[in-house]
């Protein structure tokens, strides 16, 4: 039987934006992925700690409160030095947050949840 391949996944630095992940960490875990779960808040070298202890084959982190380039200075070279393989995204393939509400809007959608058209979303602590 060949291995599973194994997967990092957390929210990078000073971010606490976990959903994410989670909804990522779900739909890798369901195809049969192992995946390792570090949560929100986690320093750039846990993600390489993590990597080495368990043999991973990726690091899937993400950031979306504007300041991820900076928890990242050097993490290139820091994962180079620790012998593992690196590769970033183009920016134009980088996503927000209309992907994961979309993902999990046909999450739900796969599994039978509707609601009226006349639902009306807003945000929280938006409303006059």
């Amino acid at each position: 039987m060949a291995k599973k391949a194994t997967i990092i996944t957390g929210t990078v630095g000073n971010d606490a934006h976990v959903i994410g992940t989670k909804i990522l960490s779900r739909a890798f875990r369901d195809a049969g992925f192992n995946v390792v779960e570090l949560g929100c808040l986690t320093p750039p070298e846990e993600f390489i700690q993590a990597a080495q202890e368990t043999a991973a084959d990726a690091i899937l982190m993400s950031s979306l409160y504007g300041m991820g380039e900076m928890d990242l200075q050097g993490f290139k070279d820091k994962c180079r030095e620790a012998g593992l393989a690196v590769f970033f995204p183009p920016p134009e393939l980088c996503t927000d947050n209309a992907a994961m509400i979309a993902f999990a809007g046909a999450w739900r959608l796969e599994r039978g949840q509707r609601s009226l058209l006349s639902l009306r979303a807003a945000a929280a602590g938006l409303r006059p």
